[in-house]
């Protein structure tokens, strides 16, 4: 066998080991949460309603066009009002299962499954921007085994995010190998499976919004300063064009207007830009340098203009949300203790998931991990002025943009997970690869402290995964 098939054969099986230790370590928690809450143990919220469309889709039924027992009398439209997907996938896969096995757990098992494949796909990411599998080993062993990878993907409840957070990630992982560049057939086939990653994220959770944000942001930026390389103009031609066609055809995307919001503005300002540039290559215009970026800026800020002034639909939908950052920009991330002071969606939605996040909540959910990624990123910061640096720029800004909404919404955990978890795999691989003794063997130190703080947390403290499902004894009495 080949050195290089033995270093690929190696990293697959850690890739394996890593999903068998996230898939056991969230099914630890489960058992444990059997045992608090009983067996079985009954979805809760917006899981169950995703549960019986699972089930419908598993008894061969069809969803129904207009669901009267989620608002009665009226009813609402599933495909329009809720993020449908995962319920097609996880009724399929639950049909390999022995039939002796009760459906729910089924789901359950799926659900957790499926999750772990983010876990590979966070391995494969971080084994391509650092060339070094203990590297990827290490990021993924956080994200199989830390607190806040775990507490939301126990299978206690289904959400669409856990459906499409590996998506995500395996986004991060193609547009990575992208942005490296290569030949071009093999760049325009991995931007292809990037974009069907991002779009059928996009389409299944409707948060990927956010990271989309970040990343057309990105590629503006650069478009603008004229700073996109040919990878990465393909990589956001396509992924724009892909989530465009998605707000076309899919129907929740389309009914909120998906089209007009921020994240595809973004996209759209990207690729007018990366036009802009290449009509003046090849026509005779002369600008001076200063006129060059004005006109470019402006010719990029003329989605925002069009859609502001032409379709405010978007914001129609989405109005709860903003008045609520509001509202937490204006009482400066503090809950005021007057509910006088807020609207009644600012004060409804200012609760468990949207909430705030103080300093000891943000140890008490990333106890150990976030000291090795402050440390990575202060690291980074100098080597990200490199040209060829550009997936750790993305990082980098991803990691900053994430920790900032991570404090004003406590949901925002999730990608902040994903940030720490690349963050720690390159700084293990900048510790082996420095040739100072102290500096290496401190760093190494630092960095598997963290992991194992946080991955003997889930361990030891099952009860902080999950959430406690309120009045469940009166709700069972009142369904027998």
């Amino acid at each position: 066998m080949r050195i290089e098939h033995k270093k690929w054969f190696v990293f697959i099986s850690l890739c394996v080991i890593l999903f068998i230790t996230g898939f056991l370590t969230r099914y630890y928690v489960l058992t444990y949460q059997y045992k608090v809450f009983g067996y079985p143990l009954p979805f809760d919220l917006e899981s169950a309603i995703e549960y019986r469309y699972v089930e419908m889709l598993f008894s061969n039924r069809k969803l129904p066009p207009i669901d009267k027992a989620i608002e009665w009398p009226y009813g609402v439209n599933p495909s329009k009002h809720l993020e449908i997907g995962a319920e097609y996938v996880y009724a399929f896969l639950a049909k390999i299962f022995p039939p002796s096995l009760p459906l729910e757990d089924r789901i359950r098992i799926i659900s957790i499954g499926w999750f772990c494949l983010g876990i590979v796909f966070i391995s494969v990411w971080i084994k391509i921007f650092t060339s070094s599998s203990l590297s990827a080993f290490a990021g993924g062993l956080y994200y199989a085994t830390g607190l806040a990878p775990v507490m939301r993907s126990t299978g206690q409840e289904l959400s669409h995010e856990n459906f499409a957070i590996p998506l995500l990630i395996l986004y991060l992982a193609f547009s990575s190998a992208v942005i490296k560049g290569g030949r071009t057939i093999y760049v325009l086939i991995l931007s292809l499976l990037a974009t069907l990653s991002i779009t059928f994220a996009m389409a299944t959770w409707d948060l990927i919004q956010y990271p989309i944000m970040v990343f057309h942001s990105i590629f503006l930026v650069n478009a603008v300063l004229s700073r996109l390389s040919k990878e990465e103009t393909i990589l956001c031609v396509l992924s724009t064009a892909g989530l465009t066609i998605a707000g076309i055809i899919n129907p929740y995307l389309a009914s909120h207007h998906f089209l007009t919001s921020p994240a595809m503005l973004l996209g759209y300002s990207s690729v007018l830009a990366i036009c802009f540039d290449t009509l003046i290559r090849k026509s005779a215009l002369h600008f001076t340098e200063l006129k060059y970026k004005l006109a470019k800026t402006l010719i990029a800020t003329l989605p925002f203009f069009a859609v502001f002034l032409m379709a405010p639909n978007y914001w129609a939908h989405y109005s709860h949300f903003t008045e609520l950052l509001w509202a937490k920009l204006r009482f400066f991330n503090i809950k005021p203790s007057d509910p006088s002071l807020l609207t009644f969606n600012q004060r409804i939605l200012w609760a468990p998931a949207l909430d705030s996040v103080n300093l000891e909540l943000t140890f008490y959910l990333f106890p150990a991990i976030l000291l090795p990624s402050f440390f990575a990123v202060f690291l980074l910061i100098k080597k990200s002025k490199e040209q060829h640096a550009k997936n750790e720029l993305r990082l980098i800004v991803f990691f900053a943009l994430s920790l900032i909404t991570f404090f004003l919404f406590k949901r925002f955990l999730v990608f902040l997970a994903i940030c720490c978890a690349g963050l720690c795999g390159w700084l293990l691989k900048y510790a082996i690869a420095n040739e100072k003794w102290l500096i290496k063997t401190t760093i190494i130190g630092l960095v598997s402290f963290g992991i194992i703080i946080e991955g003997v947390n889930p361990i030891l403290y099952p009860s902080r995964c999950g959430h406690k499902i309120q009045y469940l004894s009166q709700r069972k009495e009142l369904i027998e």
